[in-house]
C-alpha cells in the first residue's frame, strides 16, 4: 500500500516531535528509547544516541528552500505534498 506523500510527512514529523517530549527509556541493556505516538496509535524504538532535532515551521520551510536550490525533483515532491 502506498501512503500519499504528505501522511508519510506528517507521521515523520509527529515521531519528531514526541520523541523529545514523551520518550520512555527501556532496559539499558537494549539501549533504546521506546516512543508512543498516540494519534497514530503505534510505539517506535529508537537508538538512545539518536540526536533529537526539534521540528518548526521555519526550520522545515529553510529546509524545502535549501532543497529546491540542491535537488529539484525533492522539491517538487515537497510541494506537491503541502
Amino acid at each position: 500500500m502506498r501512503r500519499p506523500p504528505a501522511v508519510v510527512i506528517a507521521l515523520i514529523m509527529a515521531f519528531v516531535a514526541t520523541l523529545a517530549t514523551t520518550a520512555v527509556a527501556s532496559s539499558a541493556a537494549t539501549a533504546t528509547t521506546t516512543t508512543r505516538v498516540k494519534s497514530a496509535g503505534i510505539s517506535i524504538a529508537s537508538p538512545e544516541r539518536w540526536t533529537v532535532v526539534p521540528v518548526t515551521k521555519k526550520g522545515v520551510a529553510s529546509m524545502s528552500k535549501a532543497a529546491e536550490k540542491n535537488n529539484p525533483k525533492l522539491a517538487a515532491l515537497l510541494s506537491t505534498a503541502s
